[in-house]
């Protein structure tokens, strides 16, 4: 260090201040107005891009799904009206509450069809075994619908005698023969269920 220069230093003998920290950016204020990143729409494509959202312009297929679907759920809202009749919803426990022969028939036929292709290459009697069985599950069905039905009558009568019994007789053969896990609506009382 120099006797008339106290200002100069000797780099080696003295420490280095440390470097200053970068200043803190100040955050924008999230309470101030937003800058506008694009412009203002005009008033003409304002207006098309609201007609576009409430009628958008769709492909072949996309208004063909939108069709289906529109027609789907005025299915099932036509389904649920018409299900809704007294006279349908008693049918419906009635048949649920009870097993019939009719909701079998259906598999046992397929089994006896099933063997008797295979029994025609091995015995031609099982085949004329399988026909009079096939026969005897036909007649046991239709008196099994035969009584359920008159049973059924017998309590619409009693329970709703202002109900017509119109169009019922086909829902309740269509209802029993199904298999109990394929009836829709589904069943909502359990077998022996009082009704």
């Amino acid at each position: 260090m120099g006797l008339f220069r106290p200002y100069q230093r000797d780099d080696a003998a003295t420490p280095q201040p440390a470097a200053p920290e970068p200043a803190v950016q100040a955050r924008p204020n999230p309470a101030g107005p937003a800058k506008k990143t694009v412009p203002t729409p005009t008033r003409r494509s304002a207006e098309q891009a609201r007609r576009d959202r409430l009628h958008p312009v769709l492909t072949k297929k996309q208004a063909n799904a939108q069709d289906r679907q529109a027609r789907m759920t005025q299915r099932q809202e036509q389904t649920r009206v018409l299900d809704s009749q007294p006279g349908k919803v008693l049918a419906r426990d009635f048949i649920d509450s009870k097993r019939h022969v009719a909701q079998f028939a259906m598999p046992l036929i397929f089994v006896c069809l099933a063997i008797s292709f295979a029994g025609a290459y091995i015995a031609p009697t099982i085949m004329n075994i399988l026909s009079y069985l096939t026969w005897l599950v036909i007649l046991a069905v239709a008196i099994d619908l035969v009584v359920s039905w008159r049973k059924f009558r017998a309590l619409h009568t009693k329970r709703l005698p202002d109900e017509p019994l119109k169009g019922l007789r086909t829902y309740f053969l269509n209802r029993s023969i199904n298999p109990r896990r394929m009836r829709m609506p589904a069943p909502r009382v359990k077998l022996g269920d009082e009704i």
